[in-house]
């Protein structure tokens, strides 16, 4: 679980809200390197390099998929909770590098739309809002649940 709760801050956790919660960091520091740094959303953003990276000491997570879904990790003095709420009917996208977040991959997934969503660090709320986008081609939130995804480096031909 990655917070970027305070962006444009490059601190950690916790002097800023800028934390990852992992139960296997070899694997996350591949994702963030190669996946998560190129997303528009965390490209460039100081407190991506400045995180505090803790060891998860559990994870829980609840919900039905069809109305909401919460996620729970806690670490040493840390409990973070992503909750995602008013979930709509699940729908599968194939984005090329073209249009995929990373532009290298061909990206496979099922997205849950939410209508509302909140993430809270330490029992506290973090700022931000759900608005709307044009994302696949379409009008939707900016908050989802990707319960399936795949990314392909595609071939050179």
């Amino acid at each position: 679980m990655i917070i970027l709760g305070d962006p444009q801050n490059a601190q950690g956790f916790p002097d800023a809200r800028n934390l990852c919660i992992t139960t296997n960091s070899e694997l996350t520091q591949y994702l963030v390197q190669d996946f998560v740094s190129r997303f528009p959303s965390f490209r460039s953003q100081p407190a991506l390099e400045a995180m505090t990276w803790l060891e998860a000491e559990s994870h829980l997570s609840d919900g039905d998929m069809k109305t909401s879904w919460t996620e729970t990790m806690t670490a040493s003095g840390c409990e973070a909770k992503m909750h995602w709420a008013h979930l709509g009917e699940p729908f599968a996208v194939e984005v090329t590098p073209k249009d995929c977040a990373t532009g290298i991959h061909d990206m496979y997934s099922v997205f849950l739309e939410a209508r509302s969503a909140s993430i809270s660090l330490n029992g506290e709320s973090l700022s931000g809002n759900v608005c709307e986008r044009v994302f696949f081609g379409r009008e939707m939130s900016t908050a989802f649940l990707a319960v399936s995804e795949t990314w392909v480096l595609p071939s050179a031909t």
